[in-house]
This record gives C-alpha cells, sequence and structure tokens, in this order.
C-alpha cells in the first residue's frame, strides 16, 4: 500500500509529488502517456509561479533558459499592462514550453524519490473508509494500487473525477478559438499583445523562433474535433484584420506545431483551464 497514488503527471502533479517527498510521504505518480506531446499547451510562468517555484530552487533554470516578457495583456485590450514595479522577485512573464517545465519538474521529483509511471493509465477506482484502490492498465496487463489517497491531476477531463462521481455542471460552448505556433514571414506583421482588426482580434504572443497566434473561429465546424489546418488559422486572421495577400503571398511561413480549437467555456485543470482563453 502506497500512501499517495497521483494519477496525472503535468506540473500540479508533478510538483505535489516533490512536495510530498520533501514531507516523506510514500507516492506514485501514474500518467496514461508514455511520452510527453511534441506540442506545448502552456508557454508562459507567471510572475507568482515563478515565486513559489524560487523556494524550491527550480526557479533559477527556468529563468536562464526562459524569455523574459515585463508586460501582459489582459481581458482583451489593445494595450498592455507593465509588470515593472509590482511586488515580486520576478517582475515579468517567463516564455517557456510547459514540456521543458515539466521535464525539470519531473527530474526534481524523481530525485527526491516520487515514483512516476509513465504509460500506465487509471481505469477504475474503489474506495471505502480507510483507502483508495486503482485499477491501473499498462501494456496490455491489468494491476491494482491501494493508497491512503488519491489526488487526480489528470485535466478537464479526468477520469479520477468521473470515477469518483464528482459533477462537473456547465454549459455548451458558444465561441471558440484557433491557436496555432508559427513563424510569420514579416517577424513585424503582428505586434505583441491583441491586434483589433475590421473582423475580430488577433492576439500574438512571441517565443524564440515563433510566435503564438489565438483568434476567434468564426465559422466553427459541427464536429469541433475537426483538424485545424494552417490555412484555416490563415483565414481566420486574415479575415479578423482585413489583410488581403497579393500573389499568394502568406503571413506565415511555417507552423511550429498542429493548430488546435479552443473553446469558451473554462474549467479548472492540470494547464489551469481545459478550454484556455486569450485573456491574461
Amino acid at each position: 500500500m502506497t500512501e499517495v497514488l497521483i494519477v496525472g503527471a503535468g506540473p500540479a502533479g508533478l510538483l505535489l509529488a516533490s512536495e510530498l517527498r520533501l514531507a516523506g510521504v510514500d507516492t506514485v505518480v501514474v500518467e496514461r502517456h508514455a511520452q510527453r506531446p511534441d506540442f506545448c499547451r502552456g508557454f508562459n510562468l507567471n510572475a507568482r509561479a515563478l515565486d513559489l517555484l524560487a523556494r524550491r530552487g527550480l526557479a533559477e533554470r527556468l529563468v536562464g533558459e526562459g524569455w523574459q516578457v515585463p508586460h501582459a495583456a489582459f481581458s482583451g485590450l489593445p494595450v498592455t499592462l507593465t509588470l515593472a514595479g509590482t511586488h515580486t522577485d520576478h517582475p515579468y512573464s517567463l516564455g517557456i514550453p510547459q514540456t521543458r517545465v515539466e521535464e525539470i519538474l519531473e527530474a526534481h521529483a524523481l530525485d527526491l524519490g516520487a515514483d512516476i509511471r509513465r504509460g500506465h493509465e487509471l481505469r477504475a477506482l474503489e474506495q471505502d473508509s480507510e483507502s483508495v484502490t486503482a485499477t491501473v492498465t499498462t501494456g496490455g496487463r491489468e494491476y491494482r494500487v491501494r493508497a491512503a489517497y488519491l489526488v487526480g491531476c489528470d485535466g478537464g477531463r479526468s477520469t479520477v473525477r468521473k470515477q469518483a462521481g464528482i459533477d462537473f455542471p456547465g454549459t455548451a460552448a458558444t465561441r471558440f478559438s484557433l491557436l496555432g505556433d508559427v513563424e510569420l514571414a514579416d517577424p513585424k506583421a503582428l505586434p505583441f499583445g491583441a491586434t483589433p482588426g475590421p473582423g475580430g482580434t488577433v492576439v500574438a504572443i512571441p517565443r524564440p523562433g515563433y510566435v503564438r497566434i489565438i483568434t476567434s473561429d468564426r465559422q466553427p465546424p459541427a464536429d469541433k474535433d475537426t483538424p485545424v489546418t494552417l490555412d484555416l488559422l490563415q483565414t481566420a486572421v486574415d479575415e479578423a484584420l482585413g489583410f488581403v495577400h497579393e500573389n499568394g503571398q502568406q503571413m506565415f511561413t511555417t507552423s511550429g506545431s498542429t493548430p488546435t480549437r479552443l473553446c469558451s467555456i473554462a474549467a479548472v485543470s492540470e494547464s489551469g483551464y481545459r478550454c484556455p482563453l486569450p485573456v491574461g
């Protein structure tokens, strides 16, 4: 029997595992994905997050690798807010991929003795007055883990939440956005932050080597899981800003990852939101 079983090896699960191990608590983490995704869910850490990570000696390495942005977009306003003078040791947002943050947090948890099992998926759980028993599958086989406590850090579509019978009331999304990491043919074409146009607003968040673009999906398909292409993202940006390209010229030259579609209903999850919005 282990003391704590954590489901989900994202930032929340990994940092929790580290904190438990610092307290000498026996901890097992199961993560259904054998490897991290090849795309970046999150792309920055705010000042408060950095201050907290600094307490565990983790911020310095992240700051050394990331890109400091001393201002931030907020609520879609056409101006940015300066972070200078704020009461923090890190008066900036730090541009750094979530995948890299997870690598550092996982190494930290492993150094502290956490048992992290990738490619292990929670399928069911049972609980009594003293413990929780989880059924886990991996590589075609099934096994059970008994723990005094089980913590769900497995996102907005949490298996733990569903198995525990915890309701997740809400309303269906009414608005959708498109997101893509791209290289700009003209780096000056889109400034940092929100750029309003006759057909909508485009949010540009520059990162080393690419720019993250977010804009409204004005005509989402019936199947919201329909793949988003680079051409679709380009068209949405053109319509929002009223751009007309001549001779086949395009704003985007390449895509750093597959663009995706975001819904407008937010729910707290692993990365902060199940379906994030560009509102700061």
